[in-house]
């Protein structure tokens, strides 16, 4: 526990707890950081961007991930400054949320797959509706009118993306007596 807490001396004006510099050294294979916010996850992940590179790594050999758009365009302008890049140089990481870059992996590939398509609003609710009816329901929500206009999938349909594009801090801050752990359970799901 005290080394987790110990402070490691990278340079003169950076210092990384023992966790963080654990991060920024990984040695081989995939890699995710799940820390709460303000515990330094961009910086760190920059500062791993900056370690691969000088390790000889190809920048587009390195993908980052986040759950949001706004944090990957944290990270894009973070890894630019650092790496004194511009984000539109084609000689700099892959970054994007996991759905964005799981779609172009899908488009990448279309002769394999077939026609790609988004699910339309209607498919979308089909699909949310089949989620529900195996999850344990969302407290405050009211199931009658699933359908409808104003009904409960609509809404649950406009949660969900808010989660999913926001992040659970997000979320909580726009919808703050919304049932954050049910709403959670869903977009998971």
């Amino acid at each position: 526990a005290e080394a987790d807490a110990a402070l490691v001396e990278v340079s003169s004006k950076k210092q990384w707890t023992a966790d963080q510099q654990r991060v920024i050294s990984h040695k081989d294979g995939p890699l995710a950081v799940c820390a709460v916010p303000g515990a330094g996850k961009t910086a760190v992940l920059v500062e791993r961007v900056a370690e691969l590179k000088g390790k000889g790594v190809k920048l587009p050999n390195i993908l980052l991930l986040s759950h949001t758009r706004k944090a990957v365009e944290e990270l894009k302008t973070r890894v630019a400054k650092s790496l004194n890049l511009s984000v539109a140089d084609t000689d700099f990481p892959v970054i994007s949320t996991l759905n964005g870059w799981g779609y172009s992996v899908l488009k990448d590939n279309k002769k394999y797959l077939g026609k790609l398509k988004l699910a339309s609003d209607g498919q979308r609710k089909a699909m949310l509706k089949d989620t529900l009816d195996s999850v344990a329901p969302i407290e405050g929500v009211n199931y009658a009118n699933m359908l409808g206009k104003y009904g409960a999938l609509t809404r649950i349909d406009t949660w969900v993306t808010c989660y999913r594009e926001a992040g659970e801090d997000g979320f909580a801050e726009r919808y703050p007596k919304a049932d954050l752990e049910g709403v959670a359970r869903v977009s998971k799901a």
